[in-house]
């Protein structure tokens, strides 16, 4: 099971990205350098800095500082 950083932590939203929860669209990739690269150059809606995540009810959440219209 992974472990959620509970601070200090970079998030970005990005958009063009063809994946869907059904993984009809997963896409492999043969090292992490191509991973991050291919994420990397998608355009970016939003970046949070030093997002805290925090715990309720056994699960876990993250506070965006954006609405969901501009996401």
């Amino acid at each position: 099971m992974a472990t959620v950083p509970l601070s200090g932590t970079n998030i970005r939203f990005i958009s063009g990205v063809p994946f869907s929860n059904d993984y009809k669209h997963t896409r492999w990739f043969d090292n992490q350098t191509q991973q991050t690269t291919y994420f990397n150059n998608k355009f970016v809606v939003h970046e949070m800095l030093k997002a805290n995540f925090q715990r309720i009810e056994g699960r876990t959440f993250v506070s965006v500082n954006k609405s969901i219209d501009k996401l």
